[in-house]
């Protein structure tokens, strides 16, 4: 098996052009840092708007990206399934994001450099202009967490997040099936090994707006705080 340096991993749902425009996009963050052992690994969750078939089209080796579609599940389990998807491939390293332009590959080479001593390398927002709701909704989060757990984590739910992939073959034995799964992977991650953090900033999205809801949102939160409990 062709051995693989990096899978960038990005979940998507409904984003059409805008998922071929992040995927070009880093192909070109990617080559400038001389990165050709790589695949851009879509995964679509049972978007109705054709994103996978335009985002064939984006302009990159056909060798360098593969788009795999599954049946509707939410970006969380979407991203673990993910996760395990590209084990299967092998490659040594795995880089999630997220398909809406907001995770910037300007700051993809400060992992890449730092990734020798540090098996897990997780960004963390320092500015974010993806809304008030959002980041209020993380802030509340991230302090039932640490009441449960009694462990402080910087940005548990962001999707800027660099394993390599021993170690998450061991983090993907656990079972992670809750809404919140990238947030119970945090916590997993941060229990068992030690995550170095990387202050980035989020972009607006290049196109579209966030559908996430209070009700929703709030029962996303007591669904993880069952599971850490």
């Amino acid at each position: 098996m062709e051995s693989i340096d990096l899978i960038v991993m990005a979940p998507t749902f409904n984003e059409g052009e805008v998922a071929k425009k992040v995927i070009e996009e880093w192909h070109a963050a990617l080559n400038a840092l001389s990165i050709a052992s790589y695949r851009f690994l879509l995964v679509d969750d049972g978007s109705t708007d054709n994103t996978s078939e335009i985002s064939r089209t984006a302009e990159i080796p056909n060798e360098n990206l593969i788009i795999l579609r599954k049946k509707n599940s939410g970006h969380g389990k979407s991203c673990i399934w993910g996760y395990r998807k590209a084990l299967e491939l092998n490659p040594k390293w795995v880089l999630q994001i997220d398909s809406d332009g907001q995770c910037d590959p300007k700051f993809f080479s400060i992992f890449w450099n730092q990734k020798s001593n540090n098996p897990i390398i997780y960004g963390y927002r320092k500015t974010r202009k993806d809304g008030l709701f959002r980041l209020i909704t993380s802030r509340i989060i991230s302090l039932f967490v640490f009441l449960c757990t009694m462990r402080f984590s910087r940005d548990p739910n962001v999707p800027y997040r660099l394993f390599q992939c021993n170690v998450l073959s061991q983090l993907m034995e656990k079972d992670y099936d809750v809404e919140l799964s990238n947030m119970l992977l945090t916590y997993e991650a941060e229990k068992r090994f030690k995550i170095l953090w990387v202050k980035i900033s989020f972009r607006d999205r290049f196109a579209g707006k966030s559908t996430h809801k209070i009700f929703k949102s709030i029962t996303m939160i007591f669904q993880l705080v069952r599971k850490l409990l």
